[in-house]
């Protein structure tokens, strides 16, 4: 995925140069993630529609026979997804993420280690007391202390 047009993280940045992509493996964030899904159902939502994309692409990734059932899927344009930018919606339907309680400096230090295939980003998360994450009416509160 990390080709100039064919990556997901170079289509994002070219339609929105300001976006953060992240590619992350890392299980404690995923805890995170699935405490803070149990309480918004969009988050939920969108943690099972990425699951599924993921899926898709291990069980059709450029390993398992993808670029061979469509070869011009093949070397750098392997991404099985295809981001058509004239056929993609921005919906307006949500408000603002909204972020409170995360300022917080942390004592945590990480490092950054080429995989070969994505940047890996090993590092230890602790929910913040006192943690809020609202998108429009949908809001999730942590603990206070």
């Amino acid at each position: 995925m990390s080709g100039r047009f064919s990556g997901v993280q170079a289509r994002l940045k070219e339609g929105f140069p300001d976006s953060l992509f992240v590619h992350c493996a890392n299980p404690s964030l995923d805890l995170v993630l699935q405490e803070v899904g149990r309480e918004v159902s969009l988050v939920a939502e969108t943690l099972n529609f990425v699951q599924g994309i993921a899926t898709v692409i291990r069980i059709y990734g450029p390993n398992e026979g993808w670029s061979s059932a469509y070869p011009e899927c093949r070397e750098r344009n392997q991404s099985p997804i295809n981001i058509v930018d004239q056929d993609t919606i921005i919906s307006t339907e949500y408000q603002e993420l909204t972020l409170e309680g995360f300022d917080a400096e942390s004592s945590n230090k990480t490092s950054m280690k080429n995989t070969g295939k994505t940047v890996e980003v090993p590092w230890q998360v602790s929910v913040p007391v006192g943690f809020s994450a609202g998108l429009g009416s949908l809001a999730s509160r942590g603990p206070s202390s």
